[in-house]
């Protein structure tokens, strides 16, 4: 009888020591399948800058003359013959016009602005970025942004002809007493200067940009007013926005819920090695 009795204290000893080395590799399993996952769900964090134009933007502009009045000799004059960088906002500040009740003569206006963009870095990669006009008085057309090509002093007549010839994007239209949200395409965002200062200029769309002269027997006006950086405050300022993020990532932490806890894990083996415990000592006496 001695003999069967220990004979089944082994056997059972033998099987409870095999259950703690199945349940220890499960929970090893489990523990290094949370790990896994948290460290391969990290994300980058996206940075969202808004930036102000600075007091340096305006508008330049070419009313034409008796000497000059053709559409090509207006619109590809060297200087304009108007400039202002002090106006809170100006319903012609994008403008393309033929005006015949005075003869024939054209107007362009050109729209020009300053960002500073130096909080950028080497490690910015910039994901996407919109210009935002506040509309004012007049919207009658598209409006397009291209380089101000010499954008580093304020705004004068010899800016007029300082502009690129490359669309950074395109208005949908024009609304009023509303943002008006210009897209930039690759071209524009690779022209954001991430060590210095952004300049952007807006031609109207359909008529400068594209050059067709604008037609009509007295009067054609495609004129789209917008708010400048000196209306006080900041609510209908231009803006940047920039969204972002850098080659250095900055990681944060799976939000997934792992399928248990590390405690509900730990609680549950501490649990089950006095259980066991409790068992063997049972057999034992």
């Amino acid at each position: 009888m001695g003999k069967k009795k220990y004979s089944i204290k082994a056997v059972h000893n033998s099987e409870y020591i095999k259950n703690i080395y199945v349940l220890v590799c499960i929970i090893i399993l489990l523990l290094s399948t949370n790990i896994s996952i948290s460290a391969t769900n990290n994300t980058e964090q996206l940075i969202i800058e808004k930036i102000y134009s600075e007091s340096s933007d305006g508008f330049s502009k070419f009313l034409g003359t008796s000497d000059v009045h053709d559409w090509n000799d207006v619109r590809n004059n060297e200087t304009g013959n108007q400039a202002y960088d002090d106006w809170n906002n100006y319903l012609k500040g994008i403008l393309a016009a033929y005006n015949g009740k005075i003869g024939d003569m054209y107007v362009i206006s050109r729209s020009f602005f300053s960002f500073n963009t130096s909080m950028l870095t080497n490690s910015t990669l910039i994901k996407s970025a919109s210009l935002f006009l506040y509309g004012c008085g007049t919207n009658e057309s598209r409006v397009c942004i291209v380089e101000w090509t010499e954008g580093q002093d304020s705004i004068d007549i010899d800016d007029y002809s300082h502009i690129g010839s490359k669309s950074f994007g395109i208005s949908d239209g024009w609304v009023l007493n509303s943002y008006n949200e210009i897209p930039l395409n690759k071209d524009g965002i690779n022209a954001i200067n991430i060590s210095g200062k952004t300049f952007f200029a807006c031609r109207e769309y359909d008529h400068d940009f594209l050059d067709v002269a604008p037609v009509d027997e007295k009067l054609a006006e495609y004129r789209n007013g917008h708010y400048f950086s000196d209306e006080p405050g900041l609510e209908k300022d231009p803006y940047l926005l920039i969204k972002f993020n850098s080659d250095e990532n900055i990681i944060t932490p799976s939000k997934s819920t792992p399928f248990m806890s590390f405690e509900y894990i730990l609680f549950a083996f501490i649990t089950i090695l006095l259980i066991v415990s409790y068992r063997r000592s049972r057999f034992e006496k």
